[in-house]
């Protein structure tokens, strides 16, 4: 690059904002920079305007296409080609001709595509509807607290739920402050009616949750806060059982199935029934 197509881009980069900077020695332990780069002065410090910047800097008019240049194009490739331009009325009759081979070329590929049996990408997949859930993960010791909350519910997971929850662990024998950040996941969750958001899907994706917050050692029970749970955590057609620990199949690990956390904030009663179904982990 020469030092005025240096000043060139200068003052374009200059025009969108962006200031460009030019070493003025020889930087220690850097690559050696080409030698215009030392003669470079940006226009904008130049004591007069540069009339080739200026000029570079002009937007162009375009140049008016000349009449007849097509026809001379056709004529210089057909005399290249040793054979002669040919006149209006020919081109305009093997233009015809051309249009007409071309559709009767597809017309015959689209007659023999219908006697073909259907190929199986273009055979389209079942979809089963997406169901709705949304629930939290939290973690504390021992314990992975699981809760399923009402899907139409506004305020989520509140300071009541989070209350509740500190007071249920701390009972269980775990330090309240060993909670970590409740994580919410909710199914669907994309918008798009040609994804598999499907039972399975929305399992994979409990699933993937899960085994990550499993991955911290120390983990002994899964404590399930809501009917519906299971089968996202442990399998479909699970029996619930209330205030029985089951194992969870090739993990080691035990879970407890009991009511939510809403449940026992809105109903009566429901904290009595929560304190019996985790009798066993007392």
């Amino acid at each position: 690059m020469s030092v005025q197509q240096a000043r060139i881009q200068a003052a374009y980069l200059d025009q969108i904002g962006i200031q460009q900077w030019m070493p003025r020695q020889i930087l220690p332990a850097a690559k050696p920079s080409p030698d215009w780069v030392y003669r470079f002065a940006h226009p904008a410090d130049l004591l007069g305007e540069d009339d080739e910047i200026m000029q570079a800097l002009a937007p162009q008019a375009h140049k008016p296409v000349e009449p007849h240049a097509e026809r001379r194009a056709i004529t210089q490739i057909g005399e290249a080609l040793e054979i002669s331009a040919p006149d209006d009325v020919s081109a305009e009759v093997n233009s015809s001709n051309v249009r007409r081979a071309a559709v009767a070329e597809l017309t015959a590929d689209e007659s023999s595509k219908e006697g073909q049996p259907a190929s199986v990408s273009s055979v389209k997949r079942s979809v089963e509807p997406a169901p709705r859930y949304k629930i939290v993960m939290a973690r504390a010791g021992r314990l992975l607290l699981i809760d399923n909350l009402p899907i139409r519910a506004r305020e989520g997971f509140s300071n009541k739920h989070k209350r509740l929850l500190a007071g249920i662990v701390q009972a269980l024998g775990e330090s309240p402050q060993s909670i970590t950040l409740p994580i919410t996941l909710e199914w669907p969750m994309l918008a798009g009616k040609t994804l598999d958001q499907g039972p399975h899907e929305a399992r994979k994706h409990v699933q993937r949750q899960l085994s990550f917050m499993q991955k911290e050692s120390g983990l002994e029970t899964i404590i399930l806060f809501g009917e519906g749970l299971a089968n996202w955590v442990v399998g479909e057609a699970v029996v619930e059982t209330q205030g029985q620990l089951q194992p969870l199949h090739q993990t080691g690990l035990n879970y407890l199935v009991t009511q939510s956390l809403s449940q026992a904030l809105n109903m009566p009663g429901a904290k009595q029934q929560i304190w019996s179904d985790l009798q066993p982990l007392v």
